[in-house]
């Protein structure tokens, strides 16, 4: 991506591109959860980008890695759902397998009894048959493998765990390494802010481009192609998202 363009503003103005999408109007053949779960992890992806804005203003870049990392799953679940809406049963049943082993701990610990919570997911499980679940409705690994430049994409992926979970590579980031001496015989100097200052802005406006595409893609009439369109050619990325 160029290094040229100004991300701070481009990505304000992916941000109001998505206030305006108002109304999902798509042909009646696709599933109403397929939608809705769509909407929630494309709007997720806004939401985050803003807090990215906000945490990228003040200075806090490393910080706002791990918001970024989060927008990744949500955009790249969201674009996995645009292409293949008949998978969509196969993500809500392993979502709901989770939900239901958090509800039998809770009840295990007895801090709740469950509540219709537990007995609708139950209920939802049961109803599903036993039948064999795609790769792809289980692993998110799968889903970025799924959709073209997914591969690499995951790459990045694994490196923002990296620094977002509690590991060593983290710990590097606020640790400065100087000359042992007497006084500091581990050479090492603590710090109360990541040492980089590399913004993510970049790779932020790439993905709420790409979840934008993603909603666009599913319309009857899509709304935003041609603004899309462009924002993908001064990013210098693909203007569509294709399965592998």
């Amino acid at each position: 991506m160029p290094s040229t363009i100004d991300y701070a503003r481009e990505l304000d103005r992916l941000i109001e591109l998505w206030d305006k999408h108002r109304q999902w109007n798509v042909p009646v053949a696709r599933h109403g959860v397929n939608v809705a779960l769509l909407n929630a992890y494309v709007a997720h992806s806004v939401n985050l980008a803003r807090a990215v804005r906000v945490l990228d203003g003040v200075g806090l870049t490393f910080e706002s890695m791990s918001l970024v990392r989060s927008t990744m799953e949500a955009t790249v679940t969201a674009s996995w759902l645009a292409l293949f809406p008949d998978k969509t049963p196969d993500f809500t049943f392993v979502s709901a397998q989770e939900k239901k082993k958090t509800l039998d701990q809770i009840v295990k610990h007895g801090l709740a009894d469950g509540g219709p919570g537990l007995e609708q997911t139950t209920r939802f499980l049961e109803g599903f048959g036993g039948k064999a679940v795609d790769p792809e409705g289980r692993w998110l690994k799968s889903r970025f493998e799924s959709i073209r430049g997914g591969d690499q994409l995951y790459l990045t992926y694994r490196i923002l765990c990296s620094w977002d979970h509690a590991t060593n590579s983290l710990a590097d980031q606020y640790v400065e390494k100087v000359a042992e001496d007497e006084a500091n015989p581990w050479g090492l100097v603590l710090l109360d802010q990541a040492a980089s200052r590399e913004s993510w802005l970049g790779v932020q406006s790439a993905l709420i481009l790409r979840a934008q595409m993603a909603a666009d893609m599913v319309l009857t009439k899509p709304r935003h192609r041609t603004q899309l369109r462009n924002f993908a050619r001064r990013f210098g990325v693909a203007d569509s998202i294709e399965p592998m």
